[in-house]
């Protein structure tokens, strides 16, 4: 009788275990199908416009500080996080990360030996005044100031959105992958019970015979 209860035991287990296995690799296909719409659309960086520091309002009215990633997304739309800057051209092969900004009071600075001057600094940080191109030493890669002319101008990329066709497929094949799992389940469950298995509570194919759950 040992024998025949684990036997029965065994089988009771195994289509639970069946669904687990299927369960487990249709979630690792839908990740690996989402990963790589991800990965396709975070290593396609393409140009999306450039813009002269000095097509910026006049510093005379105290006008905002901008980062080289503030004015891209003022300009082209969007989050200044989804931005890359470069002071070196359109092609993406070539992107440094840095923004020309014009700076108040550049006489000042050695760097700035005479008009026109800009300085070069990080695509997502400026100097500034309470976020105000203001006092000496103040940046904005936005102003019409000291960094004035063709040879201040900077260059937005934006990463390569993935097309409505990409995410529509993605998206079904997550909705028949939910329902092949869920009928799967239903019926490996519904044969499990038939069965007499662990669900049941008694081993109705053996008659006065107690399932492992009740021993």
């Amino acid at each position: 009788m040992q024998q025949r209860l684990k036997s029965r035991f065994i089988f009771a287990v195994k289509p639970q275990e069946a669904v687990m296995r299927k369960m487990f690799l249709s979630t690792m296909i839908v990740a690996v199908v989402a990963s790589s719409i991800a990965t396709a659309a975070d290593a396609a960086l393409v140009f999306i416009g450039s813009w002269r520091v000095d097509q910026g309002p006049s510093w005379i009215g105290t006008p905002p500080a901008y980062t080289g990633q503030q004015t891209a997304a003022f300009l082209f739309g969007g989050m200044a996080s989804d931005y890359s800057i470069s002071t070196i051209g359109n092609d993406p092969g070539s992107i440094d990360n840095l923004a020309w900004v014009s700076v108040v009071g550049a006489f000042s600075f050695p760097d700035c030996a005479e008009f026109p001057c800009g300085r070069k600094v990080s695509e997502s940080a400026v100097t500034s005044s309470g976020g105000l191109y203001l006092n000496v030493g103040d940046e904005s890669a936005f102003v019409d100031d000291w960094a004035v002319g063709p040879n201040f101008t900077n260059y937005a990329f934006r990463n390569a959105i993935p097309e409505p066709a990409s995410w529509a497929m993605l998206i079904a094949g997550l909705g028949l992958t939910g329902a092949v799992m869920r009928r799967r389940r239903r019926l490996a469950l519904a044969a499990w019970d038939h069965r007499g298995g662990i669900l049941s509570g008694t081993d109705t194919a053996t008659p006065g015979v107690t399932s492992p759950r009740q021993m």
